[in-house]
């Protein structure tokens, strides 16, 4: 040690003498490690480990502390998850108790996981069903409460063969009480069938009220058939005896009567018309009303309809001095297609109206293109007056059904205030629209839009010369059982020299078409015994073409029901209505001259 101290003059911290012999000589070995030989590579190793040992106890740490985080945040999560499906439970338990439905589930081994009250409730079981028991032993007992124990048995059958299967049927209960029944698998996203529910619902109230409503439907059928009846036999026996007073008015009339005679004649006509014009605005309503109203579609040329109109009115507004003046478009398509007899239905009334309440200035009648495509023109008709007016808030009200824009309307100037609710519907059903631009005291303009289809379809032009002596070769056979009417009807057919017989069954007319060549029938629809309908079913039913081709026009005052679906059925070529128009009755028959 004192050598090294004093060759190296450092301090020694390890000596280690080694004395060993050779050649009986004694030697020693004197090793010495100073502080930093020995004590350096040990403290440096140390410190790796040392290092090494904390760096991996921090590593250690520093992962447990992950773990204990996330294990305590995978527990917040769980707890949140926990009361999250608690709360989906307490919500589909609840959802559960107030359903409409008795429910019961079962799992894929068809035992119970839940049910709720009402479910127990249903069926008064004698014990309530318990979780984890088989589903079938209530099943079972519903069954035996049935009507139909069979078909019950075999839907529940369905349910457990083939699982996937939804049922829905309807469950007639012994004790009187009507279910609905449904029955659906619980399947999961990858098609997994994990379980099944079943709902009963009590629709007896239900099945109740539609049975209530169905009769109820039917009584009011019933009364609408049977106010149809009424109101068609009314049309009947009113519209008769109006055509004779119509009738033998224009009867006449025609025979050139002296001024003081017209003067006696025409209030009398005028009466008849307008009783007429009431009795068919109530028909019109109620077959608007009924939906029994069809729309034709025949070509026409709308600036003639309405030229026509003028033509139709211009003498009515002569005697008030009162002119109709046209202003028409003339880039209007030449033909439309469309149902002209109910168009001038609305132009007449608006112009009626016009004239009626017009007694100073003038009328005027126009059309406007107001918009086109291809195949289709919209158009505006529209009707000025100089007239009373109509104010502002009382406008719609006169397209209400019995009402005028004032009660001193109806005394002072007459009507029922039906035209023109029975006008705004025709138009609407059309699919088109009307409205007014009027003030009190400045007359009022009636504007009505219509589509019409544009057609280059022919229109029948009717070119006969109507004269007195125009049907000299035609043979009429007159079936009408109304002696009133035969001799109106016979006062006409014998002025336009027309060879006619008459007969007032259907029985006799039969017998008078096997003897003798007809041109035409004028068949009366309505007869005691067999009625117009038979009559022309025997007589197409006759061999020959004589009886196949003969014309037979069925005439009828019955101007409610299906007159003209029945007259087409019969095999019978045309309809006229009564009172019949002369003008048009003679137009008619001509077509039909040799």
């Amino acid at each position: 040690n004192l050598i090294h101290s004093s060759s190296r003059q450092e301090n020694v911290f390890l000596t280690v003498y080694y004395p060993f012999e050779l050649f009986e000589e004694r030697y020693g070995l004197i090793f010495a490690v100073t502080d930093k030989g020995f004590i350096g590579p040990i403290r440096a190793k140390l410190q790796i480990i040392f290092t090494s040992f904390f760096g991996i106890i921090t590593l250690v740490i520093v992962v447990f502390v992950i773990n204990v985080r996330d294990v305590a945040r995978n527990t917040d999560e769980l707890e949140n998850s926990r009361e999250g499906l608690a709360r989906a439970l307490t919500i589909l338990e609840e959802q559960q108790e107030t359903s409409r439905d008795g429910l019961i589930v079962a799992d894929e081994n068809f035992l119970v996981v839940s049910y709720n009250k009402r479910f127990a409730n249903m069926f008064e079981f004698k014990q309530k069903p318990v979780k984890g028991s088989q589903v079938g032993v209530y099943l079972d007992f519903i069954c035996k409460l049935g009507l139909n124990h069979n078909r019950i048995l075999e839907i529940k059958e369905r349910t457990r063969i083939n699982s996937a299967t939804e049922i829905q049927e309807e469950m007639q209960m012994s004790d009187g009480k009507t279910y609905d029944f449904y029955s659906s698998p619980i399947v999961y996203e990858n098609a997994q069938n994990f379980g099944r529910i079943w709902a009963f619902r009590d629709i007896t109230l239900r099945k109740k009220e539609i049975e209530e409503l169905r009769l109820a439907k039917e009584k009011a059928l019933d009364g609408a058939k049977e106010k149809e009846n009424f109101l068609s036999t009314m049309s009947h026996e009113i519209r008769t005896p109006l055509n004779s007073i119509v009738g033998f008015a224009n009867l006449l009339l025609h025979e050139d009567p002296s001024e003081e005679q017209k003067e006696q004649l025409l209030p009398l006509k005028y009466s008849a018309d307008s009783l007429l014009s009431l009795v068919n605005d109530i028909l019109d309503l109620t077959k608007i009303e009924s939906g029994g109203i069809q729309f034709e579609k025949i070509p026409f040329n709308l600036n003639e309809k309405l030229t026509k109109a003028q033509q139709v009115f211009s003498q009515h507004a002569k005697e008030k001095d009162i002119e109709i003046a046209l202003i028409l478009d003339q880039s209007l398509a030449k033909q439309y297609l469309g149902d002209y007899s109910r168009l001038n239905q609305i132009t007449y009334n608006i112009i009626s109206n016009a004239i009626k309440f017009t007694t100073v200035g003038s009328i005027e009648v126009g059309s406007k293109l107001s918009s086109k495509t291809a195949e289709k023109e919209k158009v505006i008709i529209w009707i000025k007056d100089s007239g009373i007016g109509i104010e502002k808030n009382k406008q719609e009200l006169v397209f209400n059904a019995f009402s005028q824009a004032d009660s001193n309307t109806t005394r002072e100037y007459g009507g029922t205030g039906l035209g023109l609710a029975i006008t705004k519907m025709l138009v609407e059903l059309q699919g088109g629209k009307i409205w007014i631009d009027s003030e009190l005291g400045k007359g009022a303009t009636f504007f009505i839009e219509l589509d019409f289809t544009v057609t280059d379809q022919e229109i029948k032009v009717d070119n006969t010369v109507l004269t007195d002596k125009n049907l000299n070769t035609l043979n009429v056979l007159l079936v009408e059982d109304n002696p009133f009417n035969q001799k109106v009807a016979s006062k006409f057919l014998g002025r336009w020299g027309a060879n006619t017989i008459v007969t007032d069954s259907g029985e006799e007319s039969l017998e008078e078409i096997k003897n003798k060549n007809f041109d035409v029938v004028l068949m009366d629809l309505q007869m005691p015994g067999m009625d117009g309908y038979e009559t022309a079913r025997a007589i197409r039913t006759m061999e020959g073409s004589y009886f196949k081709n003969i014309k037979i026009i069925a005439m009828s005052a019955d101007a409610l029901g299906d007159v003209k679906e029945k007259v087409d059925n019969a095999g019978m070529d045309g309809y006229m209505s009564k009172p019949f128009d002369p003008d048009q009755l003679l137009s008619l028959l001509a077509e039909f001259k040799k």
